[in-house]
């Protein structure tokens, strides 16, 4: 029965990681570095929201099925974006640490206050490189993803087709 359900709603999982993938890539278009740190965090922590549920629903739509070794990488490929943002994430709240703490920072290591921004400054910088490199990540992928996402939905049938659309479009 489980199986069953699953294959009904495989139409439906596909649309909910397509749709939280897209979601991703439009986070991409606007620049990651300039922000205020906590701008920075706040879309990095969105990002991860959007790709833990990209992750999920791709799971959940290999869940019961014949396995598709192309969604499956997919998924798996998801996860991997979602263990670097959640590195991204953790520099930037370093950096945060850094800024809230500069006074115990200097008095308990001695160091001037321009080590601690440069301390700053290298965290925010390392979190943008991985934001960069997943942005290459995405882009160098694009075509094999709209492959996987076009082949998915050929075999879909036209109650597949009408489910994978309305729940795409809810999201």
């Amino acid at each position: 029965m489980a199986k069953e359900s699953n294959t009904l709603n495989r139409a439906v999982y596909l649309a909910l990681r397509d749709k939280y993938f897209y979601h991703v890539r439009e986070m991409f278009r606007s620049v990651f570095l300039n922000k205020p740190l906590n701008s920075r965090m706040k879309k990095v922590g969105e990002l991860i929201e959007h790709l833990g549920n990209a992750v999920k629903y791709a799971r959940l739509a290999l869940n019961g099925n014949d396995k598709d070794a192309a969604d499956a990488e997919f998924a798996d490929f998801i996860d991997i974006l979602k263990g670097s943002a959640e590195v991204a994430y953790t520099l930037l709240q370093h950096e945060k640490i850094l800024s809230e703490n500069e006074e115990l920072i200097s008095k308990f290591s001695g160091v001037s206050d321009a080590d601690i921004n440069q301390s700053k400054k290298l965290h925010g910088e390392r979190a943008a490189e991985i934001m960069a490199g997943m942005k290459l990540l995405i882009e160098k992928g694009k075509g094999r993803i709209s492959d996987i996402q076009m082949s998915a939905k050929k075999n879909f049938s036209k109650g597949d087709k009408d489910r994978y659309d309305r729940m795409y479009s809810m999201h």
